[in-house]
């Protein structure tokens, strides 16, 4: 019986139901007394499964004290996601000691307590994301009531501080997850020590120690991602995981690795939307059982038979990614051209996302239809040196012109492709709420207002989620805004000088970062307004200009057509 807008029940609406095994009341208008006031008198059901996600309870222990009753007693699951909890107390579940799943994310969760004689025997899976905790020493004080607890889920929430030993009470926990952090947590020495951890993954840590694995013996698979790393010594942070089977390290900035040459056991290496940009057969030495390699989205511009060691190269269950790179496309890359033709069932996105950026010949062209035939034939029609001065004479005078007239050669170029101009129609279907949310510096209003708006929404009748206007005050201003994203079609990034000294937009353009890192290019447009300094770009922000083509604001009239039409097709996608 969700979403059925019940705000009442009588004691007795369930008498009649002897069989019940699974109770669902999620998305409702009921209170916990609601809730237990109509369980009361629940028949002889041993209920086993009790959603109340999406109602109202305020986490005060007289909330859930009727989880006593007799009708809870074989619980295996229970749901209260999205219920307002703020303050949770797990004495006041201790007599579901049959409880196995529990999920409490997406809550206003700022205080954990438990008594000392609390015990959950059979508690394995614990949602604690998207709330408002602040540290680990809940689990650093009351793991001990958290026994037999294997899967903990701390993701979004805005934690400060990953106490030293935080999860070494947790004996039997395997998988812990702190992904889509608010803020980069202080991690202190020791803090993630585990014996019986199997798979971390983490996102967003500041300035930790090299020593950060040295306590995990047993971990298999490790996430890194969203992280300065590139001041990191990766050798001897993950040289002590010697049981490790599968490693990403994602978005981190890292420009080469280092040699995992002890990780014996690795199979899996994802190292995509990175800056690397030469690879080194001596960094995957003695890595025998690796099957899953991923360098997307890099700066790796050639590969050869040296690239990785040969017993790689001649792997028959072998899963290669190297798409999204800037290849130049010479002589230096023809034996890899020749192997990915005849491995091309071992390539992931080949060949349509293997393309050369250089030379200006082949940009652009798939690396499969460059023409390496000229690397083995003679020379034999030198041009003499005054043809040659000429040429590039001409081609100088030619760059320059054309560079004064770029915009409207852009234009005219635009207007023979598209006579038909094309006007926005909302989908019927349509389930968004926006067209775009705007991500914008407050000193960029009057050309937001007087040329984003009216443009956009005047004349085109997109809808724009601006934070000045829409965003009502009063909430929570970074939940506001991760809603306000959600509901909205594309991500508009309004980048300036006064956008890169901004906090707020550097939050909103790390969001970006997290959508273009999770494979959702399409949802992000990047619009430059005005110059942009390299030295007030931030390490996620240069890997955002390189991960998606923006679009440049001009004074000149043709410009300005060719970009509201570059924005519209973009906004149409």
């Amino acid at each position: 019986m969700n979403y059925c807008n019940i705000e009442r029940i009588s004691k007795f609406s369930l008498q009649a139901l002897r069989s019940l095994v699974n109770l669902d009341l999620s998305y409702n208008r009921i209170t916990g007394d609601v809730l237990f006031f109509a369980t009361r008198y629940l028949g002889k059901s041993d209920i086993k499964i009790l959603n109340g996600s999406g109602n109202y309870f305020n986490g005060s222990s007289d909330q859930f004290s009727g989880f006593g009753s007799e009708w809870f007693l074989q619980l295996r699951e229970l749901y209260l996601s999205r219920t307002n909890i703020q303050v949770f107390n797990f004495s006041s579940l201790s007599t579901l000691k049959k409880l196995k799943n529990l999920d409490l994310s997406i809550n206003k969760i700022t205080q954990l307590h438990v008594s000392k004689k609390t015990v959950f025997p059979k508690l394995r899976y614990l949602n604690l994301e998207r709330n408002r905790i602040l540290d680990t020493s809940f689990f650093q004080n009351g793991g001990h009531c958290l026994q037999k607890l294997t899967h903990l889920d701390l993701s979004r929430n805005p934690l400060l501080t990953i106490l030293s030993r935080s999860f070494v009470k947790l004996t039997s926990l395997s998988v812990l997850i702190m992904e889509h952090l608010q803020v980069k947590p202080t991690v202190e020495t020791r803090a993630l020590e585990s014996k019986s951890l199997l798979k971390l993954s983490v996102d967003s840590f500041s300035v930790f120690e090299d020593t950060l694995f040295q306590n995990c013996p047993l971990l298999q698979e490790l996430q890194i991602k969203r992280m300065t790393l590139f001041n990191t010594n990766l050798t001897k942070m993950l040289s002590p995981l010697k049981c490790l089977k599968s490693l990403l390290i994602r978005g981190t900035g890292i420009s080469y690795i280092s040699s995992l040459k002890d990780l014996s056991e690795l199979q899996t290496l994802d190292c995509t939307f990175n800056l690397i940009q030469n690879l080194r057969k001596n960094d995957l030495e003695n890595l025998w059982n690796l099957t899953r390699i991923f360098f997307g989205w890099n700066s790796i511009t050639t590969v050869s038979k040296s690239s990785f060691p040969d017993f790689i190269w001649k792997k028959k269950n072998l899963l290669l990614d190297l798409s999204v790179n800037p290849f130049h496309c010479d002589c230096e890359l023809e034996w890899f051209s020749e192997w990915l033709r005849n491995n091309s069932h071992k390539v992931v996105h080949y060949p349509y996302r293997y393309l050369c950026k250089t030379p200006l010949k082949w940009q652009n062209q798939s690396l499969s239809k460059v023409d390496f035939r000229i690397c083995h034939q003679w020379n034999q029609n030198m041009i003499s040196s005054f043809i040659f001065c000429g040429i590039l004479s001409t081609l100088s005078f030619t760059f320059v012109l054309a560079w004064r007239l770029r915009w409207d050669i852009k234009y005219y170029i635009h207007t023979c492709r598209h006579r038909k101009p094309k006007s926005y129609i909302r989908h019927p279907a349509d389930a968004y709420q926006y067209d775009g949310f705007v991500a914008y510096n407050t000193h960029d209003r009057k050309w937001i207002m007087s040329e984003l708006v009216e443009n956009l929404e005047s004349r085109r009748q997109y809808k724009l989620c601006l934070h000045e206007r829409d965003i009502i005050p009063g909430g929570i201003f970074v939940d506001e805004i991760l809603d306000n994203i959600e509901v909205s079609r594309k991500f508009i990034l309004v980048l300036s000088p006064n956008f890169m000294s901004d906090q707020w937009c550097q939050y909103e353009a790390t969001l970006a970062n997290h959508a273009v890192a999770d494979g959702r290019v399409g949802e992000v447009i990047l619009i430059v307004l005005g110059k942009l300094e390299s030295q007030h770009l931030t390490n996620s922000m240069k890997v955002l200009l390189k991960s998606i083509c923006s679009i440049e604001w001009t004074e000149n009239k043709n410009g300005q057509k060719l970009f509201w039409s570059s924005i519209t097709q973009l906004m149409d996608r």
